[in-house]
């Protein structure tokens, strides 16, 4: 049962759980802290608190007994680890964050070309207001970065791939070990399939659904230390102290 598992993970990884939730609540105090309102400031607040939660998420699986599915959560966290370390990389660094808040009027009306495509059942003047949405706005950041959009109509992102952005930042050899290794629980990656499923004495399978000590520590201990990082790069714009390992 979970509540067994629980105790038994409690006695084995005890420790470990009780600093990732000291640095969880030390760390959502932190986010919780008045913070000047700049667009600058604002991004990576966002990312910030965006990603104690995710570590909370994390913790609470691989408590649980559900670090496999955990890692679909850590994975996240890596990804938002990469995207705020290159936007607050380099000396251009604030036009990066700029342009990251431009695009988001973009992301608004890609979704929106979405539902003007696929959602049945609107009629001509719904879909007219979805084209019209946010005109203005998407004139205006289309033309400050020169930008097309594709076959379908739709946009470009603001970033790189994720890929790119490891690469730009000398993470590289991070995100060809971890995020792989992430991903193939993410997408039902057929590495993946053999975690799930067990052999009876009778020859025939059954799905290993219930709770297990499988990758607690793994997970737990990377996921910390990718929000560590997280804090590093947010500490100098938040004027967050980093003097101790929480």
């Amino acid at each position: 049962s979970v509540n067994q598992l629980r105790r038994r993970v409690k006695w084995r990884y005890g420790s470990a759980f009780a600093f990732c939730l000291r640095v969880i609540r030390v760390n959502r105090a932190l986010s919780m802290r008045e913070q000047p309102n700049t667009i600058h400031t604002a991004v990576v607040l966002y990312h910030f608190g965006k990603a104690v939660n995710l570590l909370d998420a994390v913790r609470r699986l691989c408590q649980d007994g559900y670090a496999r599915e955990a890692m679909t959560v850590s994975r996240s966290l890596f990804n938002l680890y990469i995207n705020l370390k290159w936007l607050t990389s380099g000396q251009d660094w604030k036009k990066r964050i700029e342009k990251f808040v431009d695009f988001e009027v973009l992301s608004k009306a890609n979704y929106s070309l979405d539902l003007v495509r696929w959602k049945k059942g609107l009629t001509a003047q719904e879909k007219r207001k979805l084209r019209q949405s946010n005109r203005k706005r998407i004139q205006t950041v289309v033309t400050k970065h020169g930008l097309k959009r594709n076959k379908y109509g739709k946009y470009p992102t603001w970033s790189k791939s994720i890929a790119e952005m490891a690469i730009d930042v000398d993470r590289e050899a991070d995100y060809r070990l971890t995020y792989g290794r992430l991903s193939q629980t993410e997408h039902t990656d057929p590495r993946s399939g053999r975690e799930y499923l067990s052999a009876t004495r009778s020859g025939k399978i059954v799905a290993n659904t219930g709770p297990s000590e499988a990758y607690t520590s793994l997970v737990l201990i990377d996921s910390i230390r990718y929000f560590l990082n997280v804090k590093e790069d947010a500490a100098p714009i938040l004027g967050i102290s980093t003097s101790k390992a929480e």
